[in-house]
């Protein structure tokens, strides 16, 4: 008869398999990741590859100008403020959104992979100043196009990059709200442009100082729209964030609807009113059921007080909306209450006496979720 084995021996095979399986565990992980590593170098091109920079390319002359302008530091180590300008041919609109100096976002995974294929080496949770530190100087602004249209889901046209003596220059910063203005000696210079053909040499004057990715030719094509320009008509925004860390988080989405907002504006008929943005869980909200669904008004009504934004009243509204219409009172209301809709319009408004702001869900938020 075999005998029996000791205790001892037993706990040592069992602890010898456990080893075995978490040793192959490893292995099959550590295949896995290489794989995976392998795909990415083949579909993007291998380490060092131009496939990504060449979704960039060189710019066109599109009926609305979307340019992403960098202010940068003399030896190009710090990138100090980051200006998107919107010039929109077809409504004569220009406008400009800031983005806040210090910047902080998270590369989502599929991203950060494709940038490691491409023999890119940067932290997932990055600031945007720092751009210069991870990229070289002949990709980085290139890159920061492609990092700012994937967190932000939009589309930017082309990059300008200024040094931080002539941006300086040209924008001064708000002290209420933070945005980047055209500064006052730069409405100026452009007040005192005789007609079109001026304003079209002007703008290459300016550009041959500058690095960017739109030929100077192409931007000249500008020229009309900005001449047309009413200095009292231009609108800043700023993207909201939050100070986490050192550094500022802007809601992907909250970012995007801003972006969205701007680029799609009417023609602007009134001067803006710079305000600094009045959070919602201060005002007194209404809202109404525009969709066509049942209990919409009731769910967004959920939605909302459980991010701590109090609704005072629900009902349904006589018309149907495809987009949601959010009306305000005033300037500066409203702004963080377009990251739960889908492409909501955000208006200034006379509204219903003892409200500050009316939502009317559209028919594309009819299956609202929680952000």
């Amino acid at each position: 008869m075999a005998k029996k084995k000791s205790t001892g021996v037993v706990v040592a095979l069992i602890m010898l398999k456990t080893f075995v399986v978490v040793l192959l565990m490893l292995l099959v992980g550590l295949g896995s990741y290489k794989a995976t590593m392998k795909y990415y170098e083949t579909t993007e091109g291998g380490p060092g590859s131009k496939d990504m920079l060449d979704i960039v390319g060189d710019a066109t002359a599109d009926a609305v100008s979307r340019n992403l302008i960098y202010s940068v530091e003399a030896d190009k180590k710090k990138i100090t403020a980051m200006v998107i300008e919107v010039l929109n041919t077809e409504t004569g609109n220009l406008d400009y959104i800031t983005i806040p100096d210090n910047f902080q976002f998270l590369i989502n995974n599929d991203m950060y992979q494709r940038l490691y294929a491409a023999g890119v080496d940067v932290p997932q949770v990055m600031k945007m100043s720092q751009l210069n530190q991870y990229f070289t100087d002949s990709s980085s602004y290139e890159y920061g196009v492609i990092l700012l249209e994937n967190y932000f889901n939009i589309d930017i046209g082309y990059y300008t990059v200024m040094p931080e003596d002539q941006f300086n220059a040209a924008f001064t910063k708000d002290a209420e709200t933070g945005c980047m203005k055209v500064s006052d000696a730069c409405l100026l210079e452009r007040g005192n442009i005789a007609d079109v053909k001026s304003m079209e040499q002007y703008i290459k004057d300016k550009y041959s100082n500058y690095t960017t990715n739109i030929k100077i030719k192409s931007k000249a094509k500008y020229a009309e729209t900005y001449f047309n320009v009413n200095p009292e008509m231009i609108y800043y925004y700023i993207m909201p964030g939050q100070e986490e860390n050192g550094g500022c988080v802007v809601d992907s989405t909250e970012g995007q609807n801003m972006y969205q907002h701007v680029v799609n504006s009417t023609t602007h008929k009134t001067a803006q009113v710079l305000v600094k943005n009045i959070p919602a869980k201060n005002l007194k909200i209404k809202v109404l059921n525009g969709s066509g669904g049942t209990g919409i008004a009731g769910k967004v009504k959920t939605i909302l007080e459980n991010d701590d934004i109090p609704v005072l009243k629900i009902a349904d509204n006589p018309e149907k909306l495809e987009k949601t219409l959010i009306k305000v009172r005033k300037e500066g209301m409203g702004n963080d209450l377009l990251k739960y809709f889908n492409g909501a319009t955000l208006e200034v408004s006379e509204i219903e006496k003892g409200f500050d702001v009316i939502i009317i869900v559209g028919d594309l938020d009819i299956d609202i979720q929680q952000k």
